[in-house]
């Protein structure tokens, strides 16, 4: 998503994941060949935008906002380049905020993939599952491809932005060092990245208070108590999808509910992990 819609105020994002609710589930009901009333599907959509948008908004405030501090919203889509491609910015403000946001995005990719895989498998299996069960399947192998671009771009892409991170701080170390302001080049050491840093599923070892901290993600929603229960109440759309299962005899319903429990017990676990974590996080 580009920054200038992240930073969007919640009355933009609103309408965004409006839209985006109403063409996944246009997809699912021609996958599943269902006949929605597409009154309820217009009235489910605004709602989760309502409830999103101030959600996203918020966050993003909170996380990206002090990040990117001092790039003007017109070099936006410059920032955004210069975390994929091209050489570094040779604006030092803006070096040193690629240079932050790539570090903050890997730590964040790095920490998600494992949890982004598994719900994109889940989405996978029951879209193919749903397609099979039906005459029409078109849209759900469409769903299913989608679902496993989504998941590849979750492994792969904290790998790339870990890489480029890392070239983002050479680059700010050396600016800063060329001016010869030996007073803050301490502080763009501190940019540099180091792999340890980083939650990498080839560090067993690795501590959860190990895992980098994203500032201002420990409140509200995103707090322990929020955490966790937003994962229970997934949870327990999960069960009412099983026990409608077991109920009405509807194969339909198990491969419904596979998502929902995956994605609470998903939830749960980084919930715990957030809670061990904050005995570190408060030392800091």
């Amino acid at each position: 998503m580009r920054l200038r819609l992240i930073l969007a105020p919640w009355w933009v994002q609103a309408p965004v994941h409006a839209v985006l609710f109403f063409v996944l589930w246009a997809l699912y009901s021609a996958a599943t060949d269902s006949r929605p009333d597409w009154l309820q599907v217009v009235i489910a959509a605004l709602l989760f935008g309502l409830i999103m948008g101030p959600v996203s908004a918020q966050r993003n405030r909170r996380v990206v906002a002090p990040v990117i501090t001092g790039v003007a919203a017109r070099d936006y889509r410059h920032l955004s380049k210069a975390l994929r491609i091209g050489p570094p910015p040779s604006d030092p403000v803006m070096l040193h905020a690629a240079a932050r946001l790539a570090r903050m995005r890997a730590a964040q990719g790095m920490r998600e993939r494992t949890a982004s895989i598994i719900l994109m498998t889940a989405g996978v299996v029951v879209m193919i599952a749903l397609g099979e069960g039906h005459t029409f399947h078109a849209a759900g192998y469409a769903m299913a491809v989608l679902f496993g671009v989504l998941g590849a771009h979750s492994w792969f892409n904290p790998l790339l932005l870990q890489a480029r991170s890392t070239i983002l701080a050479d680059a700010a170390l050396q600016n800063i060092s060329s001016m010869g302001l030996s007073g803050t080049v301490q502080h763009a050491d501190s940019v540099r990245q180091d792999p340890e840093s980083y939650p990498l599923e080839n560090h067993p070892s690795q501590r959860d208070e190990q895992v980098l901290h994203v500032p201002g993600s420990d409140r509200g929603l995103f707090s322990f108590r929020g955490r966790m229960a937003c994962a229970i109440l997934v949870l327990v759309i999960g069960g009412f999808g099983l026990w409608a299962y077991f109920h009405y005899r509807d194969p339909e319903m198990f491969w419904l509910s596979l998502f929902p429990l995956a994605l609470g017990s998903i939830g749960i676990w980084d919930a715990v992990k957030y809670k061990r974590a904050l005995p570190f996080r408060d030392e800091q």
